[in-house]
């Protein structure tokens, strides 16, 4: 299973109905227990057990109306405590959001391990010739796509795979970019080849990146930018042409 950034989005507003979770139950436990202490003149057990049984809809004969008011809204708290409770079950249930988490878990725990690893930002054409090439040298590799078809095919090869938007700086940091001692960006913008040279720069500045260009227009910019190397698909392709030429 892979990293999918979406999916560490939807694991924080998971995490988000969980805190809230725990402040309904707060809530009605303080709220509750001081009623009954205050009002009703219960002893500590005593008011805990009367906001559980209130909550659960047990009747009681009160000494104050206000704790008749009190006891009501604790019994709002707790059915919206239930209808959050529920809806997170549905979430995970309908969606199959288990597994895709916990893989997603293991994955980045994986990823969190490597230091001096390779990051590859794009599994195209170019990009999968790269990995195949880098992942026979023996060398860490992380792949990070957006798409989600190329994403599958490149974990299909045994790859570890970040799936997100490489423009996104937390996508990056995610592959581990902060500890990673190359990046390279195949991409075939070179637009994009520049924003995710100057962000990977940004996160390490030591990081030696190697960038794919399809104008030499954008060599400079991609140098400016910080890449150490820059690489032209194209020229190199018809130099091996041209060379496979000349021998014959």
């Amino acid at each position: 299973m892979m990293i999918k950034t979406r999916g560490l989005d939807e694991l924080i507003k998971i995490e988000k109905k969980i805190v809230v979770l725990i402040m309904m139950l707060l809530f009605i436990f303080a709220l509750g227990t001081v009623t009954f202490v205050v009002l009703e003149h219960q002893s500590l057990g005593e008011a805990i057990y009367s906001t559980v049984a209130s909550a659960i809809g047990h009747g009681f004969i009160f000494q104050s109306r206000l704790t008749m008011f009190i006891t009501f809204i604790i019994m709002i708290v707790e059915w919206l405590f239930l209808w959050t409770l529920f809806d997170i079950a549905v979430e995970f249930i309908s969606e199959g959001k288990v597994r895709e988490i916990v893989g997603g878990m293991k994955m980045k725990k994986r990823i969190d391990t490597l230091k001096n690893h390779c990051v590859l930002c794009g599994f195209g054409r170019v990009g999968s010739e790269i990995a195949r090439n880098v992942h026979a040298c023996k060398k860490d590799l992380v792949v990070v796509e957006k798409d989600a078809h190329a994403a599958r095919s490149a974990l299909s090869k045994g790859y570890m795979v970040v799936e997100g938007d490489v423009l996104n700086e937390e996508t990056l940091r995610a592959a581990g970019v902060d500890k990673a001692k190359v990046l390279i960006t195949a991409m075939g913008s070179d637009a994009d080849n520049v924003f995710v040279t100057l962000t990977a720069k940004e996160i390490n500045p030591r990081i030696k990146v190697v960038a794919r260009a399809e104008r030499e227009e954008s060599v400079r910019k991609l140098k400016q930018a910080g890449a150490t190397e820059v690489v032209m698909p194209e020229v190199l392709g018809g130099k091996a042409m041209a060379e496979a030429v000349t021998k014959s």
